[in-house]
């Protein structure tokens, strides 16, 4: 495989969380797969799972994956949670303060970064990101942050005390791009390092039956995902949260950097 030492690349649970329970049993090798291949941390939130009446088995995988790999970083989202099996944000400083404290039991400790999941149109931003400061300032986070950041919000968020964005970026979601977000990251106040301040899932979610995908991947003599990575990552320097299906996922993925350089539409 490609060294990726100087690849910010992260791993995300949410497909993995997101199959059905047959699927379950490989989750740890993929982790295992990503982390061995050089994958730098570990996305999770107690929100993915199956649905609400189940444990929150991606925290569950990621807390038996960092007795594995003691130095892997995570990143953990909280904000978004399953009400009678319907997805809801709940983004007041009371409910995020409460999802801290229990995801952060069942990981068995402090995270390196703190997201609000996406934010809540009913609740102030500075409010909800009050509860993630509260946490970063009792040592149960490093950095904070928010993901899912509309362009047009992007100012407002950075003029407060965060440390991290993550924004979606793919070959099928451009608009980030349209609106000038990578360039406004680079120039924003927060400084960004590591995985943590990423696009996330920028293979998209359909890269193997999209025809211009297909199209690119013979012509430069690669697989239509490893296309979609190496264009995102032609777009901006920042890093990637990928969300892998299965260990085969890695190795197709990690291959994508020698595809650096090439010019795509």
């Amino acid at each position: 495989m490609s060294d990726l030492t100087q690849v910010p690349f992260g791993v995300s649970v949410y497909q993995l969380s997101s199959m059905q329970l047959a699927f379950a049993g490989q989750a740890d090798a993929v982790v295992d797969s990503a982390l061995n291949a050089g994958f730098r941390g570990i996305d999770t939130s107690s929100f993915y799972r199956l649905s609400d009446s189940e444990t929150p088995t991606g925290l569950q995988w990621v807390r038996d994956a960092l007795t594995r790999h003691p130095n892997a970083q995570v990143t953990l989202k909280v904000g978004l949670v399953w009400v009678d099996g319907v997805p809801l944000l709940d983004a007041t400083a009371s409910a995020l303060r409460d999802e801290i404290h229990m995801a952060l039991d069942v990981l068995g400790g402090p995270v390196h970064t703190l997201l609000l999941h996406a934010l809540d149109p009913s609740v102030p931003v500075d409010q909800s990101l009050s509860a993630l400061m509260d946490a970063r300032s009792q040592g149960l986070a490093t950095q904070v942050g928010v993901c899912n950041v509309p362009p047009s919000l992007v100012e407002q968020v950075t003029a407060l005390p965060v440390d991290v964005l993550q924004y979606r970026l793919s070959w099928f979601d451009r608009q980030a791009l349209r609106a000038g977000l990578a360039e406004q990251l680079v120039e924003s106040p927060c400084q960004f390092s590591g995985f943590d301040a990423a696009s996330a899932t920028p293979t998209g979610w359909r890269s193997d039956t999209d025809p211009d995908l297909i199209r690119l991947s013979f012509e430069h003599d690669c697989t239509p995902r490893q296309a979609a990575l190496a264009w995102a990552a032609a777009q901006c320097t920042g890093p990637y949260v990928i969300c892998p299906q299965s260990s085969a996922d890695i190795e197709d993925l990690v291959q994508a950097e020698r595809l650096r350089g090439v010019s795509w539409p």
